[in-house]
């Protein structure tokens, strides 16, 4: 076997360590962004977002004036008549006074009368009016408001923690990738090597310097290669579907290039900063926010409410305006429930069991937050101890092949003994490599859970909804 190959083989092990993946035209942060322009999940929290941000809107709009005009035309036929008894008042009393005047010189004829009558509707109406009302004191609505604020603080929050976690799941799929790639490129080095030592084997067979049993145990080896390549070869396809299905794209579209190995600068906190800026702690509190201001809202519901409206118009049998048709008519409402055999005072326990169990859920998560930052942190110190001793092992054993592959061409080492130093060789590529990405992973998860991505809101808010401090009245 040349030196060409031991050359290679020892290169190929060298930049696994010392060189990351060079960087192309698709690196992981473009990648990220395509994520996050385009994966459906997090569209989905945009339009929930969206939907809390009118639903602010719609909730402050109740609390100013409106103004309505309204119109209408009525045509009546028949409906209830109403008569006035005065034919039978004064028939009688006609009848009675000219019976006796008959004999009279001057007799009276009073006439007999009909009771008159009408209807109750008009067999025409128009109506035109311009209403305005506004509430003046309505404790409900502005509670309402309060709750429409942190139900929108929520779903922006939740908004965040999607885009935060499509940004951890696309980093891992990226390793993962590179981490399969890498491995299948050690698979098929070692194949070459392995093809390599079956020609020479079948050589010295020929020639009668070697048994066959060699032969067999060369071509196993190779046979063996092949199967760990195409094993990571379908590693890197499953991952690389997983992230064209984060990026919504379709599953089969290639990377072109290399990867490049990008490991996150990480800001480690003290415990007391753990899951402060967490944005999945963020919209718990929110939701606790939220279940206060139900209470409050339950609480509104016995107070009184006062109301100003103002009615402007005109009325008649014909449309037109001025005087016995113009009209104007202004009121103030109050509503103030008295007695509702404890409706109101159940829904107030309804609400505060709601904020309970979301305190008791942030309690929750503040430790579970804590813990798993703890684990990150504590992975990734471990990730980059066996980066380094993966990397040394490495070396010795690409060291310890150089000298192998001399000694089998020298004829002084075994078959076995040859087979065992290139496998010994290839496993330390494989776990040098693995160590490598290992940490890349271990990098991402700590920035997860740090929520320490440079994250700007821009990238993932396509609502246009204001800032926290801009609807927090």
């Amino acid at each position: 076997m040349s030196n060409n190959w031991i050359f290679a083989k020892t290169l190929s092990a060298c930049l696994l360590i010392t060189l990351p993946f060079s960087a192309s035209a698709q690196s992981l942060d473009q990648l990220i962004e395509q994520a996050l322009a385009q994966n459906l999940s997090l569209k989905a929290a945009q339009s929930d977002a969206g939907g809390a941000l009118a639903a602010l809107d719609a909730a402050r709009a109740e609390r100013l004036p409106s103004l309505k005009f309204s119109t209408r035309a009525l045509f009546n036929d028949g409906g209830r008549i109403i008569e006035i008894p005065v034919a039978d008042a004064l028939n009688p009393v006609y009848a009675t006074l000219n019976r006796l005047s008959a004999g009279s010189s001057q007799p009276t004829q009073f006439p007999q009368v009909e009771n008159p009558s009408f209807s109750t509707i008009r067999d025409r109406e128009f109506d035109a009016r311009l209403s305005l009302s506004t509430p003046l004191y309505a404790p409900a609505l502005e509670a309402g408001v309060q709750r429409a604020i942190a139900e929108h603080q929520g779903a922006e929050a939740l908004q965040e923690l999607a885009a935060r976690t499509l940004i951890r799941d696309v980093q891992l799929a990226y390793f993962s990738i590179g981490r399969a790639r890498a491995s299948r490129e050690v698979f098929s080095t070692s194949e070459r090597v392995l093809n390599e030592n079956v020609r020479v084997n079948q050589a010295l067979l020929d020639a009668g310097s070697a048994t066959r049993d060699k032969l067999l145990r060369a071509q196993a080896e190779v046979l063996a290669a092949q199967d760990r390549t195409q094993g990571a070869r379908d590693a890197e396809n499953s991952a690389l579907r997983y992230l064209n299905f984060l990026r919504a794209m379709p599953l089969d579209t290639a990377l072109t290039g290399e990867l490049e190995a990008r490991f996150p600068q990480v800001r480690l906190r003290s415990a007391s900063q753990i899951g402060t800026e967490n944005p999945q702690r963020s919209a718990l509190a929110f939701a606790v926010s939220a279940a206060n201001a139900g209470i409050a809202q339950a609480d509104s519901l016995g107070k009184p409410s006062i109301g100003f409206g103002l009615d402007a118009g005109t009325q008649g049998e014909d449309f037109g305006f001025g005087t016995g048709k113009n009209f104007a008519t202004a009121a103030i409402s109050l509503n103030w429930t008295l007695f509702d055999f404890g409706t109101i005072s159940a829904k107030k326990r309804a609400a505060s069991a709601v904020r309970d169990r979301r305190q008791l859920q942030l309690d929750e998560l503040d430790a579970a937050l804590a813990l798993r930052q703890r684990e990150a942190q504590e992975k990734l110190a471990s990730a980059i101890l066996r980066t380094q001793t993966q990397g040394a092992r490495l070396l010795a054993a690409t060291e310890n092949y150089r000298i192998a592959e001399k000694q089998r061409a020298a004829g002084s080492l075994s078959q076995i003994e040859f087979l065992d130093a290139e496998q010994a060789s290839t496993g330390a590529q494989l776990a040098a490599q693995s160590a490598r990405f290992e940490q890349a992973i271990a990098s991402a998860e700590l920035e997860f859970a740090n929520a320490s991505y440079p994250l700007l809101s821009k990238r993932i808010n396509s609502t246009n909804s204001p800032s926290t401090s801009a609807i927090s009245e």
